[in-house]
Parts: C-alpha cells; sequence; structure tokens
C-alpha cells in the first residue's frame, strides 16, 4: 500500500514493474494450487478472477502514465 501511495508520479517506471512482477507469483499459486486440487468450482474461484481482471486493468492503464520517458 505504501508503494502505491507514495510511488504513483509520472515517469516512476520502476513502480510499474514492481507491480507488474509482483503481483504474478501471488496470483498463480492462489489459482494454480486449486487446479492441482482439483477444485475449481467457479463461484468459488470467481474473487481471484476479478482480482486478476482488475489487476489486468490497473497495469494496463498505469503504464503509458509511469512508463512515459523524460526527454
Amino acid at each position: 500500500m505504501m508503494l502505491a501511495l507514495w510511488g504513483i508520479r509520472e515517469v516512476e517506471g520502476w513502480v510499474w514493474w514492481t507491480f507488474t512482477i509482483g503481483a504474478i507469483p501471488a496470483f498463480l499459486s492462489g489459482i494454480i494450487t486449486h487446479f492441482i486440487i482439483n477444485y475449481t468450482v467457479f463461484i468459488h474461484l470467481l474473487p481471484a478472477y476479478i482480482a486478476v481482471a482488475l489487476y489486468l486493468i490497473g497495469v494496463i492503464f498505469t503504464a503509458p502514465f509511469l512508463l512515459k520517458r523524460t526527454r
């Protein structure tokens, strides 16, 4: 949370990369574990799917702002 509050400033590409790469292990471990144990009830995994969708939307829409090049 501190990174989101402090780091969302223009041309702070490291923040975008931290959010982008940092969330992948969490989402993968949570979702893949359910497939390994064969507990794939859609309603149970729906919050995780929604979180992934919101995560992707956030990464896509913050990229132009955070990855902007300075002249």
